[in-house]
């Protein structure tokens, strides 16, 4: 529907339940504009990966902006109303910026070839003030290196 979907993982049943009980009343405060999910990490932990949260570090907790497939992730594991309360403040106010992963933006670049990566994209690609033809691939792609 359009509504930003936070996840909270956990790995046992018990730390599943509590964590519900004590972000409740941060789910109830902004119902219409986050839904929330507890999620098994043991079962589901690789989705974590997916946005963009350390593997294998629960419990941990994560907004994806569903339409836009953008990902907050929450650093750290201390899930208490109040952390997570002003993560999910600052989200709803449009504070916060979406984690990107990328290579380290080159520090040199002389030759008219340039690489780009995610951090650098809008700055070079998207400059009205030049053209630009990109080549993207991937170095383990046996396609891409044909």
């Amino acid at each position: 529907a359009g509504i930003p979907l936070a996840y909270i993982f956990a790995e046992t049943p018990e730390e599943r339940t509590k964590l519900a009980e004590t972000l409740k009343p941060v789910a109830e405060k902004y119902k219409g504009k986050l839904n929330m999910a507890v999620i098994d990490a043991k079962a589901f932990g690789a989705h974590a990966a997916n946005l963009n949260l350390p593997a294998e570090s629960f419990p941990a907790f994560a907004i994806q902006e569903t339409v836009k497939n953008e990902k907050y992730p929450f650093e750290g594991n201390k899930l208490t109303e109040k952390n997570i309360g002003a993560f999910v403040k600052d989200f709803v106010e449009g504070k916060l910026e979406p984690s990107i992963r990328s290579e380290p933006v080159p520090e040199k670049q002389d030759n008219a070839v340039q690489v780009v990566v995610a951090h650098s994209y809008k700055d070079i690609v998207l400059d009205d003030s030049k053209d630009v033809l990109i080549e993207f691939y991937a170095p383990w792609c046996g396609h891409c290196k044909a």
